[in-house]
């Protein structure tokens, strides 16, 4: 548990949840940042005779951080109307979000809780990551 690993790192039980919370956040904007490389975006359109640049989908992304360190969690979504059936169904892009996700996560949530732990990150110096 926390006790443990807050004596691990010599590091009270607090600065430890801090250092998780900035961990997962420093997580999820990882995961963003690749997914961001492998999200479709289409072309632009014309609507009324306004051109509309492609794109709205990659621009929509946001990383939420985390606001308690009782229940720490970063949130990342895109947000799109057709985000999730793009995510599922793309002919050749599909799966943008889960495949970062899946490519390493604990390895890099243990390095950067050690990494936070050690700089004595806390919850109020981190804020939300928005892409468009």
């Amino acid at each position: 548990g926390f006790k443990t690993s807050a004596k691990n790192l010599d590091i009270t039980e607090k600065q430890l949840q801090h250092a998780i919370a900035a961990a997962l956040f420093d997580e999820a904007v990882k995961v963003m940042n690749k997914s961001q490389k492998l999200v479709p975006v289409g072309p632009g359109k014309t609507r009324g005779g306004d051109f509309i640049p492609g794109g709205q989908l990659k621009r929509s992304a946001i990383v939420k951080a985390p606001k308690t360190i009782k229940r720490p969690e970063s949130n990342l979504s895109y947000n799109t109307v057709y985000a999730l059936r793009q995510h599922e169904e793309h002919s050749s892009k599909s799966k943008y979000l889960e495949r970062p996700i899946l490519a390493g996560m604990n390895r890099r949530l243990k390095k950067g809780i050690e990494k936070h732990a050690r700089a004595g990150t806390k919850i109020n110096q981190l804020s939300d990551k928005e892409y468009g």
